[in-house]
């Protein structure tokens, strides 16, 4: 909002944030009920956002497809907390013309424990890997990458157990999945909800006025 500062609390002490223009290109970013969200053995809740097993197989995931540029760095985020404990982690998957790149995230520690990456010919290598916890407790994980060829990727998230995505699962533990957010641009923003279409938030400004009197 105009003439309202904004404030980051993410290193304990409120600092001004300021931040370039971005969008957020995951429509309904609080809503994976919706069905441009592919979802692959799992079922999904609004309010809680749970994200629940529904097979005892192998491969719990959910994926969005992304029409887009070219040559141009891309971040993808996603706000979570654990529910069940028996899914230890979320990986960030992203896939483009059967090339992929993951992350994957501890759920009680914020912390990366795997990785994997296949062909660098349309994804690059990972960039700016993240994650912090926001004031409701949730992790925010988060990661940039580069995409080469192809107008498309498809982003999302898979439940992950002992670091590695052979997690067969019980058909019933969930996670709390509370936003998506995708963005062009190297660095993560602040989180910007949408509806039914893409949301930009204007670049932050900072202006000030010396009081009468000031020498300039």
């Amino acid at each position: 909002a105009a003439n309202i500062m904004r404030l980051d609390y993410s290193n304990t002490f409120p600092c001004i944030l300021v931040e370039e223009q971005a969008t957020n290109l995951s429509t309904f970013s609080e809503d994976f009920s919706q069905s441009l969200w592919s979802k692959i053995n799992v079922s999904t809740s609004l309010n809680p956002g749970f994200v629940t097993e529904t097979a005892v197989i192998r491969n719990h995931r959910c994926l969005k497809r992304f029409d887009v540029n070219i040559n141009n760095y891309y971040n993808v985020s996603f706000r979570v907390k654990q529910e069940s404990t028996d899914i230890e982690a979320v990986e960030i998957l992203i896939i483009s013309g059967g090339n992929f790149l993951t992350t994957r995230f501890d759920l009680t520690t914020g912390l990366v424990v795997g990785q994997e990456d296949s062909s660098a010919q349309v994804l690059t290598q990972k960039t700016n890997i993240t994650s912090s916890v926001d004031a409701e407790g949730f992790y925010v994980i988060a990661m940039s990458f580069f995409l080469k060829s192809h107008n498309f990727f498809d982003a999302g998230f898979g439940f992950i157990k002992n670091g590695r995505n052979t997690y067969q699962g019980n058909g019933t533990s969930r996670v709390n999945i509370f936003s998506s957010q995708v963005a062009q641009g190297r660095f993560l923003s602040s989180y910007i909800p949408t509806g039914s279409s893409a949301v930009t938030r204007n670049a932050d400004v900072i202006t000030a006025t010396p009081p009468a009197g000031t020498v300039k």
